[in-house]
């Protein structure tokens, strides 16, 4: 072997050590913004308890009305993460929930362009 040979080698063999820090990394790095995701949807969402205390008590003006709509929309996109918060070792499955959340973003942008 030359030494060229070898310094490819050497260089593979460092990137595969590598690789399971850098997987690590990449996993807290998306930990990071969904929890980030979730905390600002969950403090948007605070409103809601008002809105449906007034619509028991007077109904709801139009603009209650799409606020209300706004806040349950917030907490269908919720549902996911709520429902793997509540299993165990659900720090495990949140970045395949996000995964999962940025393909059907992506497919529906696609979708947007194709109909523009």
């Amino acid at each position: 072997m030359n030494r060229d040979e070898s310094d490819v080698t050497a260089g593979w063999i460092q990137g595969i050590a590598r690789a399971p820090r850098r997987a690590l990394l990449e996993w807290f790095a998306i930990m990071e913004r969904e929890l980030q995701y979730v905390t600002g949807e969950i403090a948007l969402v605070r409103g809601l308890v008002p809105i449906l205390a007034c619509m028991r008590q007077s109904g709801l003006t139009p603009v209650q009305r799409s606020e209300l709509f706004a806040h349950l929309r917030r907490v269908y996109v919720l549902g996911p993460y709520l429902v793997f918060a509540l299993l165990p070792g659900s720090f495990l499955a949140i970045p395949l929930v996000a995964l999962w959340r940025d393909r059907r973003r992506r497919r529906a942008a696609h979708r947007a362009a194709d109909a523009a």
